[in-house]
């Protein structure tokens, strides 16, 4: 997908999601269900200019992404959903926030985000699929874990699961198939 196509792409996935959000705070659930929002996009010049020397091959996705916002808070949603901030993607927080996963195949990784079980959301650097990583062994930046699965090809595939996932939140939808 060229680079407009991705950006007119997320544009239309910000007005679906803010809608739904909107929908998603007037639902009495009987419990707190946090602040959900959608971060407004930050002022770092051109994101793709910013993405470029992350490593990340695929950038026409996840750089239109980020310029239509800088990431989500999702606590009240299914499991929780976090995406992290473009300066959360570049510059992890946590010094054990893996980079890389060993396996076949090994792979450099930057992580986008996580659940509220602790799982992480994370890019492949050279291919763009976007893979959910369960607990496991984190070391020298390296993750371990046998039982990394791809979940999208790529970002905008990303953003259309988190979207579906509210969807069937927002309306009940028991029979859903949450990303996690």
């Amino acid at each position: 997908m060229k680079k407009q196509q991705c950006t007119e792409a997320f544009a239309k996935w910000l007005n679906k999601t803010q809608t739904l959000l909107d929908q998603f705070r007037t639902i009495g659930f009987g419990y707190p269900v946090g602040e959900n929002y959608i971060r407004p996009t930050s002022c770092l010049g051109t994101i793709h200019d910013t993405l470029r020397d992350s490593g990340i091959t695929n950038l026409d996705a996840i750089a239109s992404f980020y310029e239509v916002c800088n990431g989500l808070h999702w606590p009240g949603v299914q499991n929780s959903y976090f995406v992290y901030e473009i300066e959360r993607l570049l510059h992890p927080i946590d010094p054990e926030t893996p980079r890389r996963i060993v396996g076949l195949p090994e792979r450099n990784i930057h992580v986008v985000g996580s659940n509220g079980g602790g799982m992480l959301f994370a890019i492949d650097d050279l291919e763009g699929s976007i893979l959910l990583l369960p607990h496991a062994l984190v070391e020298d930046l390296t993750y371990f874990g046998n039982d990394a699965v791809e979940i999208a090809p790529d970002f905008l595939s990303f953003a259309n699961l988190l979207l579906s996932d509210l969807t069937a939140f927002v309306n009940c939808d028991v029979s859903h198939a949450y990303i996690a």
